[in-house]
Order: C-alpha cells, then sequence, then structure tokens
C-alpha cells in the first residue's frame, strides 16, 4: 500500500510594515506539519523565511530645532524628530550663549550732578557687571557715585567794603 504524502496545513501571517526600529515582513504562508514557508496560499511556491524579512527602516531625522532656548548662563535644549515616526525624538544641549557686554565709561561726580563707576551692560538679558568679563554682576545703584555737594571753605574778602560801599 503506497501512503500519500500530506497535504500542506497552511496559515497565513500577514505583512507587516517595517518601522524605524524593527524589520518588518511580507506576507507568507507556513505549514503547521512541515514547517516550510510559502509565498502562495496553496502551498507551491516554497521561500526562505528570510526572504520575508523587509529591513528595519532606520532613523530618517529631520532638522534640529530650539525647544529651549539657551541663555547668557544656561544651556538651551534642541529637538529633532524622525520623519518616518513622530513619536521618535532625540534632544541635545545647546551652550550658554554667553553675555554681549557693553562698556558703560566712568563718570566722575560734580558737586552738584552725580557720576558713576565704569560697568557693563549685557544686551541680552540687561544684567549689569562691574567687571568686563560679565563675573560680579551689580545692580544699578551700584553704579551711582552721589553727587559730592558744595563744600564750602570760610568766608574770604574778595572786595572790602568801604566808607561809602559795601564789600
Amino acid at each position: 500500500m503506497v501512503i500519500q504524502p500530506l497535504a500542506h496545513t497552511l496559515h497565513a501571517v500577514s505583512a507587516a510594515d517595517a518601522t524605524c526600529e524593527e524589520p518588518g515582513n511580507t506576507a507568507y504562508w507556513t505549514c503547521e506539519a512541515c514547517g516550510k514557508a510559502f509565498s502562495d496560499a496553496n502551498g507551491k511556491k516554497e521561500i526562505s523565511l528570510d526572504s520575508t524579512v523587509i529591513p528595519a527602516k532606520g532613523h530618517d531625522w529631520g532638522n534640529w530645532e530650539t525647544t529651549t532656548p539657551a541663555t547668557c548662563e544656561g544651556k538651551g535644549v534642541e529637538t529633532r524628530t524622525c520623519k518616518h515616526d513622530p513619536t521618535h525624538t532625540e534632544t541635545r544641549n545647546t551652550d550658554p550663549i554667553g553675555h554681549t557686554l557693553n562698556a558703560t565709561a566712568a563718570v566722575p561726580a560734580t558737586c552738584e550732578t552725580a557720576g558713576n563707576i565704569a560697568y557693563w551692560t549685557c544686551s541680552t538679558c540687561n544684567r549689569i557687571f562691574s567687571d568686563a568679563a560679565g563675573t560680579a554682576e551689580i545692580t544699578a545703584d551700584d553704579t551711582v557715585i552721589p553727587a559730592k555737594g558744595h563744600d564750602w571753605g570760610e568766608w574770604e574778602t574778595t572786595t572790602p567794603a568801604s566808607c561809602e560801599g559795601k564789600g
């Protein structure tokens, strides 16, 4: 008696799209009895499972965009998003931008007018510094040299009084 081969018992494996990080696959059928893979529902065209693999896409990063601007002394944050999947993002820190200092020259005080010390003002953050390196922060009040006021000496006769006129 001749025993006939068993028919394949095929189960469909649906196609799956590849993602940035995970491979996908083409649709195929596997036989429950023999474990072979086929490209057709009739089990006529045998294939290897490797031939069904769709490689992962990898990330396709967009441009870096500022999400938190750097300050004069604080780091900022930039983010970029994958064009394949907007839920995939990367972030990186950016360096502080540093102060942009503008010098104000010292002005001596006079008897009636206040003066000021030399100081530097950052045009970005508007903070005031007593040094050109921008490391010693001061207030606007700290820059003021008060007017000296008059320091009158003793009265001196500049024109003596006469019998007929005041001096």
